[in-house]
């Protein structure tokens, strides 16, 4: 071979190398890492300047498995993110189950499916309405206590608002001294106890529970812990806040209590 001959088939071969690398990846699998593949054997035959384009084809390669490698890591990383909401999941609802059990009154469980996006209010939407036997005005709980009442029941879903909402008006008493009071919402998922008796004996810490005279909710539902204590500006009863058990606007699932009969 002359080195005239020798020059032009270097230069082919490197044009057909360059258009080889620029074909879409779509097409790698059936026709171009063939293609490259056979092309290396002309290329180890000629000079030096040669080894550089099939040191560019390797590359090229590499790149793609370092890219399959890639993709591979990012299922595995989706699948065990996957695997660890799944087991999340499993012991919520096992729970919210074992909660449920508990109770002397009939249930229905339900999933959120949505969340007041305003600081106003504290309301969830239910995947689950009248046609689940839910209706308005009804009591909501959740495995670490009272979350609200349904507010809005339609067919297939419902709305609630919680007890940290500041429309929220519950009748609740203190479980230790046996206070009689008003839990209304507060903010930043809190309530406030009002109306507690001056030589109320309440402490932080104390339990407060839903009462026997509310209509909604049945008696002795577990609500928050006092948190602070006060007095109105008045001076005519004592105030404090309560911290539920949980932070109610990110529940997941919830029990509807039934209508009594």
């Amino acid at each position: 071979m002359t080195a005239r001959t020798h020059k032009w088939l270097v230069i082919i071969l490197f044009f057909l190398i360059i258009s080889i690398i620029f074909l879409p990846d779509t097409i790698s699998s059936k026709i171009k890492l063939p293609i490259i593949y056979l092309s290396q054997y002309p290329l180890y035959i000629s000079d030096v300047s040669s080894k550089d384009m099939i040191g560019m084809l390797q590359y090229k390669k590499l790149l793609k498995e370092n890219k399959d490698i890639k993709d591979k890591l990012t299922k595995i990383h989706y699948d065990v993110k996957t695997s660890d909401e799944l087991r999340l999941e499993n012991q919520r609802l096992k729970d919210l189950l074992d909660y449920k059990k508990s109770l002397t009154f009939d249930t229905v469980a339900c999933h959120v499916i949505g969340r007041d996006p305003s600081n106003w209010r504290n309301t969830l939407l239910l995947d689950k309405g009248s046609k689940a036997g839910i209706k308005d005005a009804v009591g909501v709980i959740y495995f670490g206590g009272l979350a609200g009442k349904v507010i809005s029941a339609h067919a297939g879903y419902a709305r609630v608002m919680l007890i940290t909402d500041p429309a929220s008006k519950v009748a609740v008493k203190v479980q230790r001294t046996r206070d009689e009071a008003i839990l209304e919402g507060f903010y930043d998922g809190l309530c406030r106890l009002k109306y507690l008796p001056l030589d109320s004996k309440i402490i932080i810490g104390d339990r407060v529970i839903t009462s026997a005279n509310s209509s909604i909710y049945p008696e002795g539902i577990y609500v928050g812990k006092v948190v602070s204590i006060d007095y109105d500006p008045s001076y005519t009863y004592k105030t404090s806040i309560v911290k539920p058990e949980y932070n109610l606007i990110n529940l997941e699932d919830v029990l509807c209590l039934k209508k009594r009969q």
